[in-house]
């Protein structure tokens, strides 16, 4: 992964990111600006590459992830939309779906952009739209790993077949882009096609636009925990800020715990962030 400073501002905050990095005990490495990649390149520009970084398929990692939990008795009901959030229900819980009622002894709700209307106690976090866009296959190499830029605004990869993905310019959607509706910007979508051409060089048609619902929160630590009035039946995880590859496993285990055994050794890392 490729982190490149937009402007001086950026770049000092990349220099301090670099130290940090090392702090923790994580490899990076400072890139100035001739050896950025050749279409990120501008005065003054720099970058922080983190070499363990990586990128994943979302579709095929949701599919591996299902056989695997299928395999071992978990039953998956897609296509089934719960239209409330869940209730107590005597000792357990109450979840109301389109096609019927499920009650459980404990319910996890492990959502982010939806996060907000099942869990309505979890006021800090809001809906968010993040508008992406693909294009056709461009026969050359010009992003040779996962990049970010504008303090993670706008990303970008080019995938082993020549096509780009990119998406960012969220902040240009103002308030409407707090947002359950999975509706493209159009202001947004047209400025990521300027940016495909005018910044990356990128000719090749665009063949795909569509966004992804998401959740803020204000802290903006994500959410994970019991659900306040619920008696600790409910727990919800969620509000990853646009972090949910890392916290999303972090919370999946600290939420897992809690539901087995009532207690998890982590679960104080987001326990002042639960209303």
């Amino acid at each position: 992964m490729l982190r490149v400073a937009y402007d001086a501002a950026e770049a000092e905050r990349v220099r301090e990111h670099h130290p940090a990095f090392q702090r923790d005990g994580f490899a990076g490495e400072l890139v100035p600006e001739g050896a950025l990649p050749e279409v990120l390149q501008r005065p003054g520009r720099i970058g922080l590459l983190t070499p363990h970084d990586g990128a994943v398929h979302p579709a095929r990692w949701l599919r591996a992830l299902a056989r695997d939990l299928e395999r071992r008795g978990a039953r998956i009901h897609e296509g089934t939309r719960v239209v409330q959030p869940p209730s107590l229900n005597g000792h357990g819980v109450q979840v109301l779906t389109d096609h019927g009622a499920v009650l459980a002894e404990r319910v996890v709700i492990a959502a982010d952009g939806a996060l907000p209307s099942l869990v309505p106690a979890a006021v800090h976090a809001r809906a968010r739209r993040l508008n992406m866009l693909a294009t056709a296959p461009d026969q050359q190499p010009r992003l040779p790993c996962p990049v970010s830029i504008r303090d993670g605004y706008e990303y970008a990869q080019q995938l082993p077949d020549g096509r780009v993905a990119l998406g960012g310019f969220s902040d240009l959607d103002g308030p409407a882009s707090y947002t359950d509706r999975e509706e493209l910007s159009v202001s947004v979508q047209e400025r990521l096609t300027r940016y495909l051409g005018e910044d990356l060089g990128v000719s090749a048609p665009v063949t795909h636009r569509w966004v992804g619902i998401v959740s803020y929160a204000q802290d903006p630590v994500p959410t994970c925990g019991p659900v306040p009035g619920t008696e600790d039946r409910v727990l919800a995880a969620g509000g990853y800020n646009g972090t949910g590859h890392v916290q999303g496993f972090l919370a999946g285990r600290i939420a897992a715990e809690l539901a087995v055994t009532g207690t998890s050794p982590q679960a104080d890392l987001y326990a002042r962030v639960v209303p």
